[in-house]
């Protein structure tokens, strides 16, 4: 061109060129060209507000408020809206005169896809038009004709689902789509983007990847079309929380890969999708649970028809499958399947119930195998379940459990469960409705007793439940327990006992199984950390409701101590010092033998006080909250004896307390209380009390020496600590109120006539470092009035003053048995006899 040949011309093309740059003009005149141009294209009314042309990097248009409508027989909304489109010019169709479109990028489109009430997608006509009209592929070449169809894409856009008038959560973000014709004959799109729901903060769904192409066909229904979808990284707690609005539970990482090919009337679908590291969310297990499949399928598109399911999983030399079909997928869904479970190993089935439920042991092992087939049908809308299986040869045994369960065989049934009547108070397997379920048993399983324990039950898609009775040894009974993940106590206790148990539960929130029923204990046997002996059951009806474990008519006995009674404790109880025990326990003798053997040892670094020390020696005992009352017929301790003993007792935390005391004592009455705290490196005791109506009689027999009679009353404060009885009483400290009447003193003679008689007597005593004070001490005889003081050791020597209100004095010295009474020269002349 001659314009070209000049310098001075290039120049003045470069600077229209920087102008057009920096200064877009309008491009108002030719707006309606590019609505028509792309209406034409997409088959759709478009519009937007305005338009200014651009020239680099190609020249084309800017154009702002995209829309494109939708046809009105799915939504009155638009199909696509963008703020902002670039729309990029084919430059050989401008050199001839045409204004073609050769590229649409749209910047955070906003694409709604709808389903109308007759089943179709606002996006068949598209496909329908496009596979219809005859234009040039996207990538045409120079000397075509015909326009050709632009490149469409769109980039970090969202994606929203609308079925009907109503616009759903699910939404697809951050979507980078594109859509082009491929040839001549052939379209093709593809689609990158993050699943979401707007009711939900979702954060790591997963990546979408979709690519396809159609083909050209007379109608959409015979279009042949090819579509590859992959869903990577899912997070499985995400994906439930987005397919049904809450966390399910589960984790682990779901990869998805879906082949569809075929026309809308024939889809062939090819899907696998594998968990490399299945689990529940509570679940912490070292091991990995990978779980795979592969289906195969057909599906009409009009009719919405899943059919020619093919699904298979292998297991470890077994296998998983799938086959039937599905009627009306996307509405009222009639199902027409059958499942089939083909020599699946148990290990296979344990390690998977190893990551679904909480408390199973990880290292559990499992023999046996499993085979099962089972068909889903619907009759009115709901489905209905029918089939059967067995699981042969199960050997159950894990690093908790000494010996393995073995169950011969146990076979189910599938279908509607029936109503199971309860009987012994078993409510866990009450059922009120019929429900689609599994029915289990009966099964025996050996369990020590004289004869296998048969178990039956159900399981149902909400819940579960289990009975069993019969006679059963205890430590089978708490092995096949932990083995199934419920919760039993660790102990070595065991013995007898005849069972009538029902265990059951929810599987919502993962909780564990609740254990009702009664058990028959007898000859039992548990050992008890702390203590020297076992405690030996002779008997015992042990109840579990759902709110507390009750053991009633305990016969029992530890030490040659056998105790009577009742105890309870409240359920659910996590730990066990937030639980306290109530209990009331009778005794017909306590003896200071049977404590002895019970609690003093041959070693000096177990003493008795340590069965309670958590510090020393964190027993049961020593964490164990219990409240309740106390009997004793007799108890004799160190000679001290009584009967008729009762208290309230409260133990807790290494705290004993036992409070309102009662027992009849040396004649008379005891009341009072005493706390020991065990909690310290040598145990603390405290003690308050009243002694009414004693015999003074009755405790100088107890120090084998008759030095008083007669009748006393007393209150009293006590405290002291240590690790033996020396201890205790060398530490110890007292302060006593003595009220005493009509006491006679046989080894102390003040005339040398009779014996000392005090008719009254009253003071006040110290005890302390092993000796007894008297502090303002009265009593009266037929003397006189006298004041006493002075001090009396535990070895018994004494030292005691004796002032006569009118002045004769006496000083008492030696021992209790052997005393010395010596008068002063006043007392001397003063009783002197006059000649």
């Amino acid at each position: 061109m001659k314009f070209f040949r000049s310098k001075r011309n290039w120049l003045i093309f470069i600077f229209v060129l920087l102008v057009l740059f920096f200064v877009r003009p309008g491009a108002q005149k030719i707006k309606s060209r590019i609505v028509s141009s792309i209406s034409l294209a997409l088959g759709r009314p478009v519009e937007i507000s305005s338009a200014s042309i651009r020239l680099l990097p190609q020249p084309g248009f800017d154009l702002q408020d995209f829309v494109v409508h939708d046809d009105p027989a799915f939504s009155a909304e638009p199909v696509l809206r963008a703020q902002n489109v670039t729309a990029s010019l084919r430059l050989w169709s401008l050199l001839r005169g045409r204004l073609e479109i050769a590229r649409l990028n749209l910047s955070e489109p906003s694409l709604n896809l709808v389903r109308n009430a007759s089943g179709h997608w606002n996006v068949e006509p598209l496909l329908e038009r496009t596979s219809q009209t005859s234009v040039a592929p996207t990538a045409k070449l120079k000397t075509e004709l015909r326009p050709g169809f632009p490149y469409i894409e769109a980039e970090s856009g969202r994606i929203n689902l609308k079925l009907g008038e109503e616009k759903k959560s699910y939404a697809m973000t951050d979507a980078d789509f594109a859509l082009w014709q491929e040839s001549e004959n052939s379209w093709g799109m593809r689609m990158e983007a993050k699943p979401v729901r707007t009711d939900y903060n979702l954060t790591n769904t997963g990546i979408v990847k979709i690519s396809g192409i159609w083909q050209r066909a007379a109608s959409f229904h015979q279009t042949p079309l090819k579509i590859a979808l992959e869903w990577s990284h899912g997070q499985l707690g995400q994906i439930t929380t987005l397919a049904y609005g809450n966390d399910k539970g589960w984790r682990g990482e779901l990869d998805l890969v879906m082949q569809i090919a075929g026309n809308p009337d024939d889809l062939q679908v090819q899907t696998s999708a594998s968990i490399p590291d299945f689990r529940r969310y509570d679940v912490n297990i070292d091991s990995n649970l990978p779980l795979a499949a592969q289906c195969n399928a057909h599906y009409n598109y009009e009719a919405g028809k899943l059919f020619g399911i093919d699904c298979r999983g292998p297991v470890q030399g077994g296998f998983l499958s799938a086959e039937g079909g599905i009627q009306s997928l996307l509405g009222q869904r009639d199902y027409r399947l059958n499942f089939t479970a083909e020599d699946v190993p148990m290990q296979s089935v344990a390690h998977l119930f190893a990551h679904v439920k909480k408390y199973i042991p990880e290292n559990i092992s499992a023999n046996g195998s499993l085979n099962a087939k089972v068909t889903v049908t619907t009759v009115n809308a709901t489905p209905q379940w029918q089939g059967q299986g067995e699981i042969k040869n199960l050997e159950l045994a894990s690093d908790s459990s000494n010996t393995p369960v073995t169950i011969n065989t146990i076979p189910f049934t599938i279908g509607v469960l029936s109503t199971l009547k309860t009987r012994n108070r078993v409510p866990a397997l009450t059922r009120t409705t019929p429900e689609a379920g599994i029915e289990v048993g009966p099964m025996n399983v050996a369990l020590g007793g004289t004869s296998p324990t048969p178990v039956h039950g159900w399981i149902s898609a909400a819940s579960y439940s289990f009975r069993m009775k019969g006679d059963a040894q205890i430590q089978p009974l708490l092995q096949f327990a932990r083995v199934l993940s419920i919760p039993a106590p660790q102990t070595s206790a065991d013995g007898q006992a005849t069972i009538d148990f029902g265990f059951s539960g929810p599987w919502s929130n993962f909780s564990s199984a609740k254990v009702v029923g009664t058990a028959q204990l007898h000859t039992v046997n548990a050992p008890v950390r702390g203590l020297n002996q076992p405690l030996e059951i002779a008997s015992a009806t042990l109840s579990l409701t759902p709110d507390q474990v009750s053991v009633q008519k305990l016969s029992a006995s530890i030490a040659g101590i056998t105790w009577h009674g009742t105890l309870t404790l409240p359920r659910p109880c996590a730990v066990q010092e937030t639980c306290a025990a109530h209990f009331n326990l009778h005794t017909g003798e306590l003896t200071e033998a049977a404590l002895d053997s019970l609690l003093i040892t041959s070693t000096q670094s177990s003493s008795w006080y340590s069965l309670l020390s958590e510090k020393l020696s964190p027993t049961f005992l020593s964490k164990l909250h219990a409240t309740g009352q106390l009997s004793i017929d007799s108890v004799e301790i160190y000679k001290l004896g009584g009967s008729d003993f009762t208290a309230n007792a409260d133990l807790e935390a290494g705290n004993l307390k036992l409070s309102n005391i009662r027992s009849k004592m040396l004649g008379g009455r005891h009341s009072g209380n005493l706390t020991v705290d065990f909690t310290t490196a040598s145990p603390t005791i405290h003690a308050a009390g009243t002694f009414d109506h004693v015999g003074l009689a009755k405790l100088s027999d107890l120090m084998d020496d008759d030095w008083i009679s007669g009748n006393a009353d007393a209150t009293y404060e006590f405290s002291s600590s240590g690790k033996s009885v020396a201890d205790i009483l060398s530490s110890a400290s007292a302060e006593l109120y003595v009220n005493a009447h009509d006491c006679l003193l046989p080894h102390i003679t003040l005339n040398e006539d009779s014996p000392l008689h005090m008719e009254s007597f009253t003071a006040d005593l110290v005890f302390n470092n092993e000796r007894f004070q008297i502090k303002q001490g009265n009593f009266e005889s037929a003397e006189g009035k006298y004041s006493i003081s002075g001090t009396a050791l535990l070895s018994r020597d004494i030292n005691i003053k004796l002032i006569h209100t009118d002045g004769p004095e006496y000083s008492i010295n030696g021992t209790i048995a052997e005393p010395r009474v010596a008068a002063s020269k006043k007392a001397v002349a003063r009783i002197t006899p006059q000649p």
